[in-house]
């Protein structure tokens, strides 16, 4: 009996050991390799090395300058997991199945309020803890620093006990801090626990981790001064560091706002569009050669990183942002380095030429400002300036503008200005060209054969059909004119008569050929299209309730009615009459990358003495008495040609319009100019000439 109960010891004692070595060479041969990995992803960190974005390089008399760059810089950056670890706290306990989170939640807004209240003390946070969910947050716990949890009596369970210093650390942080940079606490502590959240939300632990203990930007570009003095009371922000940055400056300022557009973080509505760096991530996890990042770099972006959001920063965002690099070191159990294993480096961004002319830009913008602003209740204007021969754009500009390096500081302004200064009017916004038009409107009846070259109409000072009254801006009538003469005095019954000539789809097949109504294809997004209309498109607006008539042709040709271009539209319209008559490719960038499909399609060239005949036409409006911009003596000056327009824009509103070339004879330079909603009366070549002249003038100078 002894001898048997010895045996069944000694086999269950064998037993026992079987399991132990089974289990011992499962771990260490089986799951081997697990393990070792394990160990090498605990010693190894991924360096992300971010590359320096490109330059907007524009030309000048000096030589290249920069209209964008990135310039060294400070930035308040803060870690999240340092700098409010109570908060992290709570919510990860929220996420637990065990943790009533309802009541979690409440008792920590009551002890948030408490805490302020009375400025120090220890608060139950969370009665009953479980031991699971404790364990769970184990380092939050640490984290917090003046958090414990102590065991309850009888059910094994813990009470969750927190310092009012540890609820407030995030709030007191914050108010110190403001004093120094100015930032508002109540909207950055909001802010920071926006990024808590959407870190807790990422399923990758690596990556989650990561975000809330890597520095993320908590106020960008603070001065060197106030960097200092953070810098120097470190110890008394926890979780707050001073770190190195670029900032991107635009010299121009609001002078190319809309040209230029902004640089912003990338939204939570993006994570999933944008490739961001968990790709890396997942990279850095497989452990393989870091060489293979080259295939998986291109347009990767960070959370914290900035892209391009409007005009060429956006435009051209691939190849200014280049692409990440990335260091594989080797870390002790202090986080030291002791060892950089494997290296790819950045490549940074392209510095790209454009074809604007800063000199041109400059005064463009000045010259608008001036214009709209003396001529209220004016809200707004653009212009554009076109290189004839190369179809490279030498100004763009929109007033109202907002200076790119102060955007997101004056963002709650510039939204609320009703006058729209975010909206980019000279390549979106859809006006009526009014007379500025009769260009075209010209050019189609000569080439249409309806009028002759030395064809003579009368004015009278009205048209009256069919008991209808389509009145001249001249009551007492031209008298008789040619088609020059209609031009230079730019008579509404002259093109009435045109019109009426003409019909209404020749008029618009005329107007597209010179690409109005479609975008001009230029490399900045969202262009607007305006629209020209014609029979049919009435005939599908109205769905067949409305005709098509007389009167709307008699509009069509004046530029009125339905017509809409926009004002970069005209530039091009101007330029194609300096030159051949064929509608030019425009671009921003010297290698432009728009293509010939961004024109209207070819067409049977233009009767040259038929452009001849338009051409002097619209010289007789600056150089002969009597043109609607003779008395702008900048204009004579620059030997210009061209058009004015005042068309209507509801009750005693007006858009005041030049559109031309510069010089008449050899057209190097051509230009639109419109000063939207002036008040009736104000005539299109008294409000918009000055603009051109002195934009005409800058632009030859800089030629």
């Amino acid at each position: 009996m002894r001898t048997t109960r010895v045996w069944m010891i000694l086999l269950g004692i064998g037993m026992a050991f079987g399991a132990i070595l089974v289990r011992l060479g499962h771990l260490q041969i089986a799951r081997a390799e697990e393990f070792r990995l394990k160990a090498i992803h605990r010693s190894l960190r991924l360096k992300i090395l971010k590359p320096h974005r490109g330059r907007i390089l524009a030309r000048s008399a000096s030589g290249l300058v920069a209209l964008a760059e990135d310039r060294p810089s400070h930035d308040i950056a803060v870690i999240l997991s340092r700098f409010d670890p109570t908060y992290i706290l709570v919510r990860r306990l929220m996420q637990r199945p065990d943790v009533d989170s309802a009541l979690l939640e409440e008792r920590y807004r009551a002890i948030v309020e408490l805490a302020r209240s009375m400025g120090e003390g220890e608060f139950v946070l969370y009665p009953g803890l479980g031991a699971k969910a404790r364990d769970s947050v184990r380092h939050s716990l640490r984290a917090c620093g003046e958090a414990r949890t102590v065991e309850r009596e009888g059910d094994a369970t813990y009470d969750l006990i927190i310092s009012a210093a540890a609820i407030l650390q995030a709030d007191r942080t914050l108010e110190s801090i403001s004093s120094i940079v100015g930032l508002d606490p109540t909207e950055k502590l909001e802010h920071t626990r926006r990024m808590i959240l959407r870190s807790l939300a990422v399923k990758n632990t690596y990556q989650r981790e990561h975000e809330l203990r890597s520095p993320r930007p908590l106020e960008r570009e603070v001065s060197f001064e106030q960097a200092l003095r953070v810098e120097k009371r470190h110890e008394e922000f926890p979780g707050i560091r001073v770190v190195e940055s670029v900032r991107r400056a635009y010299p121009l300022g609001e002078a190319a706002g809309h040209l230029l557009g902004y640089l912003a973080g990338i939204n939570p509505q993006e994570k999933d569009s944008l490739t961001v760096e968990n790709k890396l991530v997942d990279l850095w996890r497989s452990l393989r050669e870091i060489d293979s990042i080259h295939r998986r770099r291109d347009g990767a972006h960070f959370q914290d990183d900035r892209v391009g959001r409007e005009g060429l920063e956006l435009a051209l965002e691939e190849q200014l942002t280049g692409a990440v690099g990335a260091e594989l070191v080797e870390r002790d159990a202090k986080g030291t380095i002791t060892k950089r294993i494997d290296r790819l480096k950045p490549r940074h961004g392209s510095d790209l030429i454009v074809t604007i002319r800063p000199s041109v830009q400059t005064v463009a913008a000045d010259a608008l400002k001036e214009a709209v602003e003396s001529n209220e209740p004016s809200t707004g204007g653009a212009v554009v300036v076109v290189d004839v021969q190369t179809g490279g754009i030498l100004a763009l500009v929109s007033y109202p503008s907002y200076d790119p390096t102060r955007f997101r500081k004056d963002y709650s302004r510039l939204s609320a200005d009703p006058r729209h200064p975010l909206f980019h009017r000279a390549i979106r916004e859809n006006y009526a060209p009014g007379s500025v038009f009769k260009a075209v409107t010209a050019i189609a009846a000569l080439e249409a054969g309806v009028l002759s070259p030395d064809e003579r109409l009368t004015c009278a000072g009205a048209l009256r059909p069919g008991g209808s009254t389509f009145r001249c801006h001249y009551r007492a009538g031209h008298g008789p004119l040619d088609l020059r003469e209609a031009l230079q005095k730019s008579c509404n019954v002259f093109f009435y008569k045109l019109g009426e000539r003409l019909g209404g789809q020749r008029l618009h097949d005329w107007a597209a050929r010179f690409g109005l109504g479609a975008p001009t294809g230029i490399e900045i997004p969202w262009e607007g299209k305006g629209l020209v209309p014609s029979p049919g498109w009435l005939r599908q607006f109205s769905r067949g309730k409305i005709p098509w008539t007389k009167g709307l042709n008699r509009n069509f040709a004046i530029g009125q009615g339905d017509l809409q271009v926009t004002p970069i539209q005209i530039a091009g319209l101007m330029a194609a009459i300096a030159r051949d008559g064929s509608p030019l490719s425009l671009s921003l960038l010297e290698e432009a990358s728009t293509t010939e499909s961004a024109l209207p399609p070819a067409h049977r060239p233009i009767r040259r003495a038929h452009l001849d005949l338009v051409r002097e036409g619209l010289r007789w409006v600056v150089q002969r008495p009597g043109g609607t911009a003779n008395r702008i003596e900048g204009l004579r000056e620059v030997k210009a040609a061209g058009k004015t327009g005042t068309a209507q824009a509801g009750a005693q509103r007006n858009h005041a319009w030049f559109a031309g070339y510069a010089p008449s004879d050899r057209p190097r330079v051509a230009v639109a100019v419109v000063v939207e909603r002036v008040k009736d009366g104000a005539h299109g070549g008294a409000v918009a000439g000055p603009v051109a002249a002195a934009v005409l003038k800058a632009a030859l100078e800089t030629e």
